[in-house]
């Protein structure tokens, strides 16, 4: 469940848009952006994408705690996976 405070912040930030005002009632739909994210991470499911791996695009891969090195290695595999299954 989505909380109020956090329906308003994707709404400032520009993740959700007001569509229509009738009446009382107000309808909003995900932005165009909000769109891209969600296609981007349909396709990684789907293991038609790989995951970011570079330091500029993934936080993870900045990190030093050595969780995080285990999790990358997992994103490794991952990234194999999807290779090959392009193959």
């Amino acid at each position: 469940m989505v909380s109020h405070k956090m329906f308003i912040d994707l709404f400032e930030k520009g993740w959700v848009l007001e569509w229509s005002k009738v009446g009382h009632k107000t309808y909003y739909v995900i932005s165009g952006k909000g769109n891209l994210l969600i296609s981007k991470m349909h396709r990684m499911y789907i293991l038609e994408e790989e995951l970011p791996m570079s330091t500029r695009r993934n936080k993870i891969a900045r990190s030093n705690n050595p969780k995080d090195k285990r999790l990358m290695e997992v994103l490794e595999e991952f990234n194999r996976k999807v290779r090959e299954k392009k193959q």
